[in-house]
């Protein structure tokens, strides 16, 4: 009877070394694929940081357009205000050219 209970104990040794190699041989092949994916996430992250970098750049360059552009309002208005006195200006000195153009129009 021991001699069954030895059977049963080497088969089922063999079964788990049979699976044990199974094992080894389908990780052996996912290994360079681990490897690789973890490559290419560094590879991402890395593209992910650097146009963050260039997002902010941007944001910056913006944010100093605004102002510029702020900044030229405020004088193109100032010049309108100036050409109108201008014209307001010409209007009184030359009040006939004006009454011609008027009614061209």
């Amino acid at each position: 009877m021991a001699w069954v209970f030895i059977s049963v104990a080497v088969g089922a040794l063999v079964f788990v070394v049979f699976i044990v190699l199974d094992y080894l041989r389908v990780s052996a092949g996912f290994r360079p694929r681990a490897d690789l994916a973890k490559a290419e996430i560094v590879e991402c992250e890395s593209k992910i940081d650097s146009e963050l970098g260039g997002a902010e750049e941007a944001k910056e360059q913006v944010a100093a357009f605004k102002k510029e552009v702020a900044g030229l309002k405020k004088e193109l208005g100032k010049l309108n205000a100036e050409a109108e006195e201008i014209r307001a200006r010409e209007k009184r000195l030359k009040p006939t050219r004006f009454k011609v153009k008027e009614e061209e129009e």
